[in-house]
Parts: structure tokens; sequence; C-alpha cells
């Protein structure tokens, strides 16, 4: 069962909630159990993980000036981004 992610095609799910909401699904490696520091700048999964980091912390900024909240929590199957500006 080792590598099983591998072989799964990778998956995005999409979801519109009641107003402004919007929940990104995905069936990656998940979060790590670090939901809490997902956001900081320059945080990556894992250091051989492509990227500078930037890009959760940018999204957190551009909701939060919309008066907004993004959360991320890991899934068991993956990571959940929901987004909400209904404040």
């Amino acid at each position: 069962v080792h590598g099983r992610t591998a072989l799964t095609p990778p998956q995005v799910k999409i979801a519109v909630g009641p107003g402004p909401v919007l929940v990104v699904e995905d069936n990656g490696p998940g979060l790590n159990g670090t939901a809490s520091d997902v956001f900081d700048p320059f945080r990556r999964n894992s250091p051989s993980t492509a990227g500078t980091g930037l890009g959760l912390a940018i999204a957190r900024e551009i909701v939060h000036l919309h008066h907004g909240r993004i959360e991320a929590k890991d899934t068991g199957r993956g990571a959940a981004f929901t987004i909400d500006l209904s404040t």
C-alpha cells in the first residue's frame, strides 16, 4: 500500500457554499498535521517541494483584505481549503 497516492490520479473538488463561500479539496499528500502554520510565508510541505512557499500566504492576505477568512484542514485523504467572504 506504500506509495498508493502516487498511483491515484490527482483530483480537485471545488464547491460553492451558501453565500460567498468556496471550498477546494484535493486528494494529495495532505498537510502533514500542520494546518496551523500552512499560511506562514515560505512554508513548504517538505524541503523537496518546489516553489517559494508564498502562495498560501498571499492567498490569506488577499482574503483578509476582503474581510474574509480562509481555513485549511487535513482531511485524511488530502487537504481542504475554505474561503469565506460572507463577513
